[in-house]
């Protein structure tokens, strides 16, 4: 039953631009679009399904969160991509001596921040001109647990990378001094991580000696936070991030739902603004 919803979700997500979400048609023509391509050829009997036991919510707010989902996957597989510390360390080191003049500066939070809206924002771009439709249904009373749930997942997964970009780069200023004090040079990354006995963190011999010790020199430094400090006391800082990086999404939905120009120009402007503001 659940590769029949999947399936069903997959096609009318193609169709959205087309009908809208709340258009009668949507369910039909996706039906028929998946008859003719022979998916559920003695299979499924199409006839026979029970919509209401696949969409409890009904079809629409399913597509809804069905895009939703998936541009949050988009954009944690994005951050993921870019800000991983292995990635930030290969930059430093292609970068190095722009680094040490100063010339060169790993990414902050803000430009975590700003990633996650407009790679958010890129997922959703093919439904924007109907996407008020999806509000609309998101914040029906049954969806908005829903609904809330789905945001708290973007902003929380934004703030985790955020986080890590900030702790990183004062893992990376204290190394940065170390580099440049030479004792670099007396620093054996490969005895450090075989005494640790890391298995997973084996360093390739493509690598260069700078590259080792950038990673032998972050192991076991924690670059996550979590809503309680290590005193069991209420982590303040943890909870500002979020309701910042929330605020910056809220408005910046806003501008984009109500942008008409190509590529959102303002939108892009208005959240590089908050994020400088705010974070």
């Amino acid at each position: 039953m659940s590769t029949i919803k999947a399936k069903i979700l997959e096609e009318a997500v193609k169709l959205v631009p087309k009908y809208g979400f709340v258009e009668a048609n949507l369910l039909p023509s996706t039906l028929d679009v998946l008859k003719a391509k022979g998916e559920y050829d003695n299979k499924e009997n199409m006839a026979n399904l029970n919509f209401v036991q696949l969409f409890p919510r009904g079809f629409p707010i399913a597509v809804v969160e069905y895009i939703v989902d998936n541009s949050n996957k988009v954009t944690h597989q994005r951050l993921e991509k870019c800000f991983n510390k292995s990635a930030i360390f290969s930059s430093i080191v292609e970068n190095k001596e722009l680094y040490r003049m100063g010339y060169y500066k790993p990414p902050d939070v803000k430009k975590v921040v700003e990633e996650a809206m407009l790679t958010k924002f890129n997922t959703l771009l093919p439904y924007v001109h109907h996407w008020p439709e999806a509000v609309a249904l998101e914040w029906n009373p049954a969806n908005v647990p829903f609904a809330i749930k789905n945001v708290a997942e973007f902003v929380d997964t934004t703030c985790y990378y955020a986080e890590r970009m900030e702790n990183l780069g004062t893992v990376i200023a204290s190394g940065n001094v170390l580099l440049q004090s030479r004792v670099f040079s007396s620093f054996n990354p490969g005895v450090h991580l075989e005494n640790k006995n890391i298995a997973h963190h084996n360093v390739s011999s493509s690598k260069t000696e700078e590259e080792r010790f950038w990673e032998s020199f972050s192991l076991g430094i924690p670059l996550s936070s979590s809503p309680q400090t290590s005193g069991g006391l209420v982590n303040c800082q943890w909870y500002a991030m979020r309701t910042k990086v929330a605020a910056v999404f809220s408005m910046g939905m806003l501008s984009f739902v109500g942008e008409a120009k190509m590529n959102h120009p303002e939108t892009k402007a208005m959240v590089k603004r908050l994020t400088d503001t705010l974070l």
